[in-house]
């Protein structure tokens, strides 16, 4: 995305060489005094102002700060004809990045520009970055790596966010005693294990695993690894040598994803919109299962004599039939009951009709 900065300059040369220059790199907008500035900075966002000090109507001391009064903390930089220690050092005062003695080379000022936008948007990186690392921390989640090597353990250790637990099986006989321990969130499988049919591995933990996420553990080099895992069934792939940012990026997308799905509030459950495209109901479906069937078992641990479904969402009419044949089966098993709110169109209160979901209402004498 383009930076966006507005110049507040009255001398029309100036801001002319200043909006031409500038804007051979980003988007820019002009104002020709405070006043005109303020306005402008007010009703839209800025990543930068270029901000004259001597003006008309409004100088560039009164506008920074109506514009700190205000709540509005966009980096500033000065445009001074003259270094003046008092007037720069009260502007401090209100927050500006930096100041720049008028006149400037083009060059530089698009040299000043750049440097200060790289540290502004590195600072606000760094922000959403500590902010990522701080949810994943609070979530508690719980990793099982399936690799035969032990650096790569070491590695996955290194790279993973801190809260982040990680627990190791070297082969296939102590992956499958592994799967049953934690309910684990991620399952990362290396697809080169030697005399060991991996594919048939992973696709055993994924159906062992509830709602975690079974993905598949690739080289580098591997080019197709993405569309492999989908062809393999998986819930997506990973690369080795690991990288932090790539590792938030899949811990992150998939969590997400999980709790996008099927959302329980207090004994109801609800449902994420299925796709548009009907090609890919089936696989949404068998998602949506795996994490609704994990939120009957968290309903049940509660000690809510039922489940109640939720929807809103109005699922396709097979696919309802097919998410309560599975679930209502698994309640029973739980020893709770199923039922659905009626307020659904009528093709689905049909279909909960016939599964004894909703009850008719008794006829009127």
């Amino acid at each position: 995305m383009t930076a966006k900065i507005l110049i507040v300059e009255d001398d029309r040369i100036d801001r002319m060489i200043a909006v031409q220059a500038l804007g051979k790199h980003f988007e820019v907008e002009e104002a020709a005094n405070g006043s005109e500035g303020l306005v402008k900075a007010t009703e839209n966002e800025y990543d930068l102002i270029l901000l004259d000090v001597e003006m008309p109507e409004m100088n560039g001391s009164e506008m920074l700060r109506s514009m700190r009064d205000q709540g509005n903390h966009t980096p500033v930089i000065l445009l001074t004809g003259e270094v003046r220690t008092s007037v720069i050092g009260e502007l401090m005062g209100y927050g500006i990045s930096n100041y720049i003695v008028k006149p400037v080379p083009p060059h530089e000022l698009v040299a000043k520009a750049t440097s200060m936008l790289k540290e502004i948007m590195s600072a606000t990186d760094r922000a959403a970055e500590n902010t990522e690392l701080s949810e994943l921390a609070e979530l508690g989640l719980q990793v099982l790596l399936v690799d035969d090597m032990e650096q790569v353990e070491e590695s996955l250790q290194e790279h993973l966010p801190r809260g982040v637990s990680l627990v190791a099986a070297r082969t296939r006989e102590a992956a499958m005693e592994q799967i049953y321990l934690e309910p684990w969130d991620f399952v990362f499988v290396d697809m080169e294990m030697p005399r060991v049919d991996t594919v048939q591995l992973a696709l055993t933990l994924r159906e062992k695993c509830g709602t975690g996420r079974v993905l598949g553990l690739f080289l580098r080099d591997a080019s197709h690894a993405r569309d492999d895992a989908r062809r393999y069934g998986l819930d997506g792939h990973i690369f080795k040598p690991f990288d932090e940012r790539e590792l938030r990026v899949v811990l992150s997308d998939h969590r997400r994803e999980g709790q996008r799905l099927a959302l329980a509030q207090g004994n109801s459950l609800a449902f994420a919109q299925f796709p548009q495209d009907e090609q890919e109901h089936a696989d949404h479906l068998n998602r949506v299962l795996v994490v609704a069937q994990e939120k009957c078992r968290q309903i049940a641990s509660a000690c809510y004599s039922e489940v109640i479904l939720s929807l809103d969402s109005n699922p396709p009419v097979e696919s309802l039939k097919k998410m309560v044949d599975v679930l209502k089966a698994h309640c029973e098993g739980l020893g709770i009951a199923l039922s659905a709110d009626e307020n659904v169109s009528p093709e689905l209160l049909t279909v909960l009709k016939a599964a004894d979901l909703v009850k008719d209402e008794p006829a009127s004498d």
